[in-house]
């Protein structure tokens, strides 16, 4: 398999310590906790600035440019909530909802990996009609958009897979640990650790995209 190489920048403990889904709003960075059962908007040292409440929190959290997409409850569905806390609306996940675990959402299309099902699709933001699916590991978790690629969090294999969505190849890093949620703000790849309940920023390299820096 032919990998790509992540740096790391920092370290950072999760806050609740159980993180699930990261989501960047394009200011700031979100991260969904199951045990706190919240949603937490973080500051530049990713610091707890205040809260949201969502009962039954899982992997999924992405931002729509409006609203933050949370995944939660059993059966699963999407929770939608404005910054401030108000619940916007609740979405279906299809028969295979139990499964949906990374989400993250760019120009019109919402990509979702699913567990167990080793796939990521794209779907319309509002027809939900697939238009792409690529398999890419065995448990895909967390997942974060960059321009023209994925990064899909492998959580059983502690590796990040890189994923050009034109050509459809696939990078892999090793990053260790148990990764879940994770968030592109346009220059660093922000990777939650299930394992030590941590929070890491990553410069990306390889032959795909050059990273930068924060």
């Amino acid at each position: 398999m032919q990998m790509f190489r992540l740096e790391r920048q920092r370290v950072f403990p999760a806050p609740g310590g159980h993180p699930c889904g990261l989501a960047w709003d394009g200011e700031a960075l979100w991260c969904s906790d199951g045990r706190a059962e919240a949603i937490y908007r973080l500051d530049r040292e990713l610091r707890p600035q205040y809260a949201i409440r969502c009962p039954t929190v899982r992997t999924g959290l992405a931002w729509d440019g409006e609203a933050l997409w949370q995944v939660a409850g059993r059966p699963a569905e999407v929770r939608r909530y404005r910054t401030t806390g108000e619940l916007v609306d609740r979405r279906g996940l299809g028969p295979d909802g139990e499964f949906a675990c990374g989400m993250d959402i760019r120009d019109g299309t919402v990509y979702v990996a699913w567990r167990v099902l080793g796939h990521v699709t794209a779907q319309g933001v509002d027809t939900g009609e697939v238009t792409g699916t690529w398999t890419v590991a065995s448990e895909p978790g967390g997942l974060a958009c960059a321009p023209g690629e994925l990064f899909v969090a492998d959580n059983a294999q502690g590796e990040i897979v890189r994923l050009d969505l034109t050509a459809g190849a696939a990078l892999r890093a090793r990053v260790g640990g148990s990764p879940t949620g994770l968030a592109w703000d346009g220059e660093l790849l922000w990777v939650n650790d299930y394992a030590t309940a941590t929070i890491s920023s990553y410069r990306v390299y390889g032959s795909q995209r050059e990273g930068g820096g924060r």
